[in-house]
């Protein structure tokens, strides 16, 4: 990981003078999740987003200034409307948590994309959410195989509720954690489908002769 990650931070360093751990707008995204305009995902529900209310003549100056800069700026606002409003902060982060996992419609602020015409959006909301019911059941069956190994989880557990609490409701930020509930979903069907062939061979009085050709 430190092969991949050194590379592009040397090369944001010395485009930007200042260290900037992989991605430089950080400050953009917490400010997208916490500003007072903030709706918990990256839309209004009017259907344009979120940092559209930035006033024209916010933009023109931050158009003379440094990239990094601005959205350190923008940070530092998000993190100051986090502490100056820890009751519409709590509300937002339940709203976020919800967006983040939800597989239903994210009513008011629906959209549709035009990259996904018809009925793609129904179909991906019905995968995810049997991938992600039949994940959380994998992966609390497997915690009677070894609690130890849950450390292994924890970089990326902690990475994605980080997102879905403080953040913004956005599907690429799930990256990191649904190759984990996709292991875990398969490990579900793995002891459905071996719990439903037991229950086949003795039925039909097979299961001693499968025990015995072991």
């Amino acid at each position: 990981m430190i092969a991949v990650i050194l590379p592009w931070t040397i090369r944001n360093y010395l485009i930007f003078k200042k260290f900037v751990f992989i991605k430089s707008q950080a400050g953009l995204i917490l400010w997208i999740g916490n500003n007072p305009n903030a709706t918990g995902c990256l839309f209004l529900s009017s259907g344009k987003r979120v940092d559209s209310t930035v006033p024209q003549e916010r933009i023109s100056r931050f158009s003379t200034m440094i990239e990094t800069d601005v959205y350190d700026e923008l940070g530092k606002e998000a993190i100051n409307y986090i502490l100056a409003n820890p009751a519409k902060t709590i509300t937002n982060s339940a709203k976020k948590f919800y967006f983040f996992w939800t597989p239903f419609e994210k009513k008011p602020y629906n959209w549709r994309s035009p990259h996904n015409p018809g009925n793609f959006p129904l179909f991906r909301q019905i995968v995810w959410g049997i991938t992600l019911f039949s994940g959380i059941l994998g992966f609390i069956l497997s915690l009677k195989k070894g609690k130890d190994k849950i450390i292994i989880l924890l970089p990326p557990i902690l990475l994605s509720l980080t997102y879905s609490l403080f953040i913004i409701d956005n599907l690429r930020f799930r990256f990191t954690i649904e190759p984990y509930i996709i292991i875990f979903s398969a490990y579900l069907i793995n002891i459905i489908l071996n719990f439903s062939s037991k229950k086949f061979f003795i039925k039909n009085g097979e299961l001693s002769l499968l025990s015995d050709k072991k």
